[in-house]
């Protein structure tokens, strides 16, 4: 076996410096498919949550609704078309404001006249100033025959004076009674005039809703 000499192994040991050292190559990691999988299984279970939540709350909300009444609607309604009536009645009131004043003094007026008219008549010995005439003439002509006595005339001529007192708070309370019946005349009158306006039909028509909506409420 021939020894290599010191020059050709110099030689040698240059050649394998000069050669490249293999390198290991790294395969591209495989993707994980099954990971893949369980994240888009993760993300459908939470948009599968979101979903129903989101369901749950409207379902809420409905419920919050139906627990308001199963006439909501009708109720509304019934509202909505008693406001416009008030709206209407409070235009009419503007409108004809004197002849509602005067309808309402009329009738503040002859309640008034009328308690007072009670409480003469309850006062009051006779009706009418006729009947009073018919017993004061009596008495007069009983005087003025002579035939009675002192004592007499003198009873008769006192009750004549009483008649005559009575007479006077007879026509007072007639004059009262003309004055009411006037009124009363007056009062027909505007009602005939309110009645040619819409106003008697609003007023039913309110009264109808109002006691439906008050069904509605019970």
């Amino acid at each position: 076996m021939q020894s290599m000499s010191p020059e050709s192994t110099a030689a040698s040991s240059a050649a394998s410096a000069r050669s490249p050292v293999p390198t290991k190559k790294t395969r591209p990691q495989r993707p994980d498919f099954e990971q893949h999988k369980n994240d888009l299984a993760e993300i459908d279970a939470k948009i599968e949550s979101l979903r129903k939540e989101q369901e749950e709350n409207r379902a809420r909300i409905n419920r919050t609704d139906s627990r308001k009444g199963p006439h909501v609607d009708k109720r509304n309604q019934l509202v909505n078309r008693l406001k416009d009536i008030r709206t209407e009645q409070n235009g009419l009131k503007q409108s004809r404001g004197k002849v509602f004043e005067r309808h309402a003094a009329l009738t503040a007026s002859i309640s008034k006249k009328t308690a007072e008219l009670k409480a003469q008549q309850a006062k009051l010995s006779y009706k009418t100033v006729g009947s009073i005439d018919e017993i004061i003439s009596k008495h007069e002509k009983e005087i003025e025959s002579g035939k009675l006595k002192i004592v007499d005339e003198r009873r008769l001529s006192s009750e004549v004076s009483g008649l005559r007192r009575a007479r006077k708070h007879v026509e007072q309370a007639a004059a009262l009674q003309e004055t009411i019946e006037a009124e009363l005349a007056e009062l027909a009158e505007i009602d005939a005039q309110i009645a040619d306006t819409n106003a008697h039909a609003l007023g039913q028509e309110f009264d109808k809703l109002q006691t439906e909506l008050d069904g509605l409420k019970a």
